[in-house]
């Protein structure tokens, strides 16, 4: 982040300087620091040029001046000898002392407000206002032409269209990796789905055949129990009514069938307590199953929505940069058919700049 800085030393002149001699210092240091005369460093220059205009946008308003004067502290003021510079010194230097001013701790908190909103289409408009507008426009279009600024233009906008080129491919890996991922997750979903739907369909079909069974346990208890009901009562009979014989009350082949009846009874009910059983612990087996399905799914679902997600970023991220590239590109068609612009060169300087400290 920029330091802040004393704009009287920034322009080089005294606190007490007048309304003219603060635009007669800006329009020395504007022309100084122009982004066109510093070709071999556009960024320093640019970023020069930007806080030139913006102390001299401030000092230049008696009003802001007031409030900028009473934020810096007249008691702190430095000496002159520490508060100004020659007009021959270089601008580092310069505010290389002004920063260890007193005053300049006062002023940050008022600079820290206004350096946000002061951008480099403020320091182009106030240069227009100072130089006329028409003048600066011929001047950037005559800088234009001039092959030597173009081509140092044209060679920067190549490398920004480079740096473009780049990062769509950059975004291309990232979407294609993002789209395997979904594509993966997807079909993870839907195999989970049908596996859980075919071993639910086994566990209906078990349940389905063990309710059978009960069903088939208690019909055979029932008719094994008639049938036992059936011969106790021939058995019991004393006589028989056709031959009129006396007979013997239960011999012992009746012993042995009652008996056979008693255990075939006690089996059926044994396998129909069985099958009940069953289908119990298959009811409960099935429940606890599709709960533990349905949280395992709708995990592996919101593991898709994030994949998908992450998509659509990649997806916006690529038309993005493809947007870019097509608009360096056209820039570079631009200045090789009209020459570049002074804006060019303060966007190319602010791209750059943004490069650097990003």
């Amino acid at each position: 982040m920029r330091k802040a800085q004393d704009y009287y030393a920034v322009l080089h002149i005294k606190p007490t300087a007048d309304a003219d001699e603060i635009r007669k210092a800006y329009k020395e240091l504007a022309l100084r620091y122009h982004p066109d005369k510093n070709l071999d460093n556009v960024v320093e220059a640019t970023e020069m040029f930007q806080l030139v205009s913006q102390a001299f946008s401030v000092l230049k308003d008696p009003a802001q001046k007031e409030l900028y004067d009473q934020r810096r502290g007249s008691e702190h003021e430095p000496p002159s000898a520490k508060g100004t510079c020659e007009r021959q010194g270089t601008y580092e230097s310069c505010c290389s002392k002004s920063d260890s001013g007193d005053s300049l701790n006062a002023t940050k908190s008022f600079q820290s407000s206004y350096n946000a909103s002061f951008g480099l289409d403020h320091a182009r408009g106030l240069f227009h206002e100072v130089f006329g507008r028409e003048v600066a426009q011929g001047l950037a279009n005559a800088i234009g032409k001039a092959p030597v600024f173009r081509d140092t233009i044209k060679h920067g906008l190549s490398k920004v269209t480079t740096e473009a080129e780049f990062h769509i491919s950059l975004r291309l890996q990232a979407e294609s990796a993002c789209r395997e991922t979904v594509e993966e997750k997807r079909a993870a979903v839907q195999e989970f789905e049908a596996r859980c739907n075919l071993e639910q369909r086994e566990r209906l079909h078990k349940l389905k055949m063990a309710r059978r069974s009960v069903a088939k346990a208690s019909i055979a208890v029932v008719f094994v129990l008639l049938i036992f009901i059936a011969f106790v009562t021939a058995s019991t009979i004393g006589a028989d009514p056709i031959f009129h014989q006396d007979r013997v009350f239960l011999s012992v082949a009746d012993v042995l069938v009652l008996v056979f009846f008693v255990c075939l009874t006690f089996v059926m009910l044994w396998r129909t307590v069985s099958s009940l059983r069953l289908v119990r612990r298959l009811t409960r087996d099935s429940d606890g199953i599709d709960d533990r399905n349905a949280v395992a799914a709708d995990t592996l679902r919101r593991g898709m929505y994030r994949a998908e997600q992450k998509l659509e970023v990649a997806q916006r991220e690529l038309a993005s940069a493809r947007d870019t590239a097509k608009q360096a590109k056209r820039k570079v068609a631009s200045v090789e058919r009209d020459g570049a612009s002074l804006h060019d060169a303060m966007q190319l300087g602010q791209h750059l700049w943004d490069r650097l400290i990003g």
